[in-house]
């Protein structure tokens, strides 16, 4: 071999075969993978707010000594 990553030879068919095989099971499930990250992402991102004391749900939560002023309608 001269350092190269080239199939050929007797292996480049069942190369090429797994290939088409690991495409066809792993694409459709990319949508579901996909999602799975974003809602773990979210749930982290959700506990990292909360721990840090900025609650992104509901009304402002004042800060001691601070006054909240409401939205004008």
């Amino acid at each position: 071999m001269s350092g190269s990553s080239r199939v050929s030879g007797k292996y480049a068919v069942g190369q090429l075969i797994a290939l088409i095989v690991v495409a066809i099971i792993a694409l459709p499930l990319l949508p579901l993978i996909l999602l799975v990250i974003g809602w773990i992402r979210l749930r982290d991102r959700r506990a990292a707010s909360r721990a840090s004391g900025q609650e992104s749900e509901g009304s402002p939560v004042p800060t001691p000594g601070r006054r909240v002023i409401a939205a004008q309608r």
